[in-house]
């Protein structure tokens, strides 16, 4: 509402300012029909351009204000319960085999990290690493 109260006047300035420039070019003086003419061409360009420009104004400014779209919530985060590393459950045991010199990987049921090292080492196995299995 505020723009239309200035945007207006401004170009009804300009057109006035801009017709009287024309009209008074050759120092007022109007001397023949084709200067006469030519006024009437540019007078009536004019006043179709405020018109038009009156026109365009008026439906821009009459359109409702469409709020901008709410941005979409980041998608969630996924989440995983860390298992304890210690307490019942599965680990896997990683080593090497005393008979055999191969590498070697099993997973025991223990009740902590130290149980299932001390299960595997029964059965002949140095023990290099004891992770939870899941």
């Amino acid at each position: 509402m505020r723009l239309r109260l200035v945007v207006i006047p401004v170009l009804a300035l300009f057109c006035v300012v801009a017709v009287y420039n024309v009209c008074h070019e050759q120092g007022g003086a109007v001397d023949t029909m084709v200067g006469v003419a030519r006024r009437i061409t540019y007078g009536a360009l004019f006043a179709i351009g405020f018109c038009s420009a009156s026109l365009v104004l008026r439906k821009w400014m009459s359109q409702p204000v469409r709020p901008a779209a709410p941005a979409a919530p980041p998608p969630p985060v996924p989440t995983f319960e860390a298992l304890p590393q210690t307490g019942p459950g599965q680990y896997r045991v990683r080593g090497v085999d005393h008979d055999t010199k191969f590498e070697t990987s099993e997973i025991v049921y223990a009740d902590s990290p130290s149980n299932a090292k001390f299960k595997v080492e029964l059965k002949g196995v140095d023990v290099a690493a004891v992770e939870r299995a899941g």
